[in-house]
């Protein structure tokens, strides 16, 4: 008989030293310890699904963004992962409800094509003074966000991007590097300043910083509804290699009591 798995609380990144993690994601794996140190540093949850003394499953919570992220290579593991803590968003390497958002998950690999470098704007690195208007424009763009998740300066694992035009942040985008594994994430570009280029010189932009840092595959993740953001994507050289799909639970009224975890 198959000994179930079981859920183990994770409180430092330590804990999971020397685990065998990647197998957990068919993409993310070796992103997926610092997945855990961020989401601890910015105050969220982490849980570890442990069968047989071995890693099956891994869950992330995100407070401050009211978003969950489960990695298994098991759907069954995964669906234990879902009903763990049920939050807003959560996203899964699998479809494990009726409705579910697809998100492509696109692939450059700079040793095989360099981006190109032509920019049709300045980019430069975020500095401290532009966590305010990135945490703003995420607010405007996306809706929501935590400051943690954005505060400047970033550990050399975490850069900011960002385009001013007439003196205003125009987008910003944020990129991860651990081992030759990089991923593009938090792009946001303010709708006053759309269409004119601005999504892709910071996409251009993030993925020549991280083939010069050494990057041998890219990954970064947009919903398929997104046309003009997987377009962007395609015209830096980037190809669709799988999905992954997001679980969204409807929200609560405003005034309501919350939902019992």
């Amino acid at each position: 008989m198959e000994v179930p798995a079981s859920l183990r609380e994770v409180t430092e990144v330590a804990e999971v030293d020397g685990l065998a993690l990647a197998p957990l994601s068919e993409w993310f794996g070796e992103l997926l310890p610092h997945f855990i140190g961020e989401t601890l540093r910015c105050g969220g949850e982490v849980a570890l699904a442990v069968q047989a003394d071995h890693p099956v499953g891994l869950y992330l919570f995100s407070p401050g963004e009211e978003i969950a992220s489960v990695f298994s290579r098991s759907p069954a593991v995964a669906e234990m992962l879902l009903r763990h803590r049920p939050a807003p968003s959560t996203f899964a390497e699998f479809a494990l409800a009726p409705g579910a958002d697809p998100y492509t998950v696109f692939l450059a690999e700079p040793d095989r094509r360099r981006p190109d470098g032509t920019l049709r704007h300045p980019v430069r690195r975020a500095r401290p003074r532009d966590g305010p208007a990135i945490v703003g424009l995420n607010r405007v763009v996306h809706g929501r966000a935590d400051e943690r998740w954005f505060a400047v300066p970033r550990p050399a694992s975490e850069q900011y991007f960002v385009v001013e035009l007439n003196g205003e942040l125009a987008g910003a985008g944020g990129s991860t590097l651990i081992g030759t594994t990089g991923r593009l994430h938090s792009l946001a570009v303010h709708p006053r300043f759309r269409r004119l280029g601005v999504g892709t010189d910071l996409v251009l932009a993030r993925l020549m910083f991280l083939a010069a840092a050494g990057a041998r595959r890219v990954y970064s993740e947009i919903a398929q509804r997104n046309a003009p953001s997987r377009a962007i994507a395609e015209r830096a050289g980037m190809r669709a290699v799988g999905t992954l799909f997001c679980h969204d639970r409807p929200r609560a009224p405003a005034g309501s009591p919350p939902r019992p975890p």
